[in-house]
């Protein structure tokens, strides 16, 4: 309880969190609990998915237009003998709308949707989008996840060597989060042990 303490200190956490009565409960890891009775509890909701549903579909709405009036620019430009410079320009225009979605892709990416935890066997499925906006799901372990020590601007855990981000102060249920956050493990405080005998 002192290293849960610690732990949760140590990351600017509050001591006295509190969760929904309905999430405290014992769980033993190797109960044997029959298929049909195992659920996934939903523990978490990132707050951004509707947001970046409607901006996915505005950008591929928006690169669709691009791609359909192209041709039809293209032989305007051509018939009435725009500059150099003004074709370029126009072509920088349709390559960013076309690219868009990418570009939108490689931030939003590692943003997780949904969080489900099984508690019995501690199995989590994490919900991201793909590059055409639909929903992808992924099975992990606590195993499967990391916490590096340099974290990018945009994730903050690993989950099997992929960059993801969880907003943990958002799980609402006790168990997950103490198991995504590795808080139900001895604690490694990562200090140097000096082998070296002492010769005198």
């Amino acid at each position: 309880m002192l290293a849960l303490k610690f732990l949760r200190a140590q990351r600017g956490l509050s001591l006295t969190r509190s969760f929904p009565r309905s999430s405290i409960r014992l769980c033993h890891e190797n109960s044997k609990v029959p298929e049909e009775e195992r659920v996934k509890l939903h523990v978490y909701e990132g707050a951004l998915r509707g947001k970046l549903r409607w901006v996915r579909i505005f950008s591929w709405t928006t690169t669709s237009v691009f791609i359909a009036v192209q041709p039809a620019l293209i032989s305007k430009m051509m018939a009435d003998g725009v500059s150099p410079a003004g074709f370029a320009l126009t072509a920088g225009f349709v390559t960013l709308g076309i690219c868009t979605p990418l570009l939108l892709h490689s931030f939003a990416r590692p943003y997780v949707l949904a969080l489900r935890f099984e508690p019995h066997t501690k199995i989590f499925e994490c919900d991201t989008y793909d590059v055409f906006g639909r929903t992808r799901t992924m099975t992990f372990t606590q195993s499967d996840v990391t916490f590096p020590e340099l974290q990018g601007p945009l994730s903050n855990l690993k989950i099997k060597n992929k960059s993801y981000l969880i907003d943990f102060n958002q799980i609402q249920d006790a168990d997950a989060y103490d198991c995504i956050l590795k808080y139900d493990k001895p604690i490694d405080l990562k200090l140097k042990v000096d082998t070296r005998g002492d010769k005198s």
